[in-house]
This record gives structure tokens, C-alpha cells and sequence, in this order.
């Protein structure tokens, strides 16, 4: 049986950070499965109820043999929108490039508030 397995397992983000100041979003994520995969990881953040995509990079993640948590790194400059709403939150989805996923569930997680300053 072939097993094509990934997860988000974290998803690091600042404590604060000001307008027009850029800062880190680092996305952890492993291979469950048995083989090499390619996974696509989207950064959205939260606007007005739902979520709007801002970044998307594309990695190698090595199966679960090399016990490898594999980061992808974003960078997110703080807008007027978010020092408005005084915080920020992201969510980061994984997918499977080549395969379906036969755990999806793990593969979206939502980060804890970003305080955002004037």
C-alpha cells in the first residue's frame, strides 16, 4: 500500500510586530508517509471573516525515514489593515503535489494572534 502522508506540525510566528515592518512565518511540516513528496504550502491571513492568500513556496519534504521536519519560510510586511484590527492571523494550508493525502486533516493550521502596532 503506498502512503502519502504530510502535516503541518507548527507554524511560528511573531509575537508583535508594526506597520510596514517585515517579519518571519515559519511553517513546519513532516512527511508521515512512506515516500519522498513535493508539498505546496499557502500563508493566508485573516480579512473580514475568512482568509485571503498572501504567499506560496513549494518544497521537497523527504518521507518519514529521514525523520526531517522540513521549514518553509515566509516573510509578511504588517499592513494598515492589520494595525487597524490591532492583530493578525494566519493559517497555513499543505498540499500534496502529486498525490492525494490520506490524512488531510492535518494539513491546515491556524496560528495564534499577532499583536500589530501603529
Amino acid at each position: 500500500m503506498r502512503t502519502h502522508d504530510v502535516a503541518i506540525t507548527k507554524v511560528n510566528v511573531p509575537d508583535a510586530g508594526k506597520l510596514g515592518q517585515t517579519k518571519s512565518v515559519e511553517v513546519i511540516v513532516k512527511n508521515a508517509g512512506r515516500y519522498a513528496e513535493t508539498v505546496r504550502v499557502d500563508l493566508y491571513v485573516a480579512v473580514g471573516g475568512g482568509f485571503q492568500q498572501v504567499a506560496t513556496l513549494t518544497e521537497p519534504v523527504p518521507p518519514k525515514a529521514a525523520k526531517e521536519k522540513i521549514s518553509f519560510a515566509f516573510s509578511y510586511t504588517f499592513t494598515a489593515s492589520d494595525a487597524a484590527a490591532k492583530k493578525v492571523v494566519f493559517r497555513a494550508d499543505a498540499v500534496l503535489m502529486d498525490h492525494r493525502d490520506v490524512f488531510p486533516g492535518d494539513n491546515s493550521v491556524v496560528s495564534s494572534a499577532v499583536k500589530v502596532k501603529s
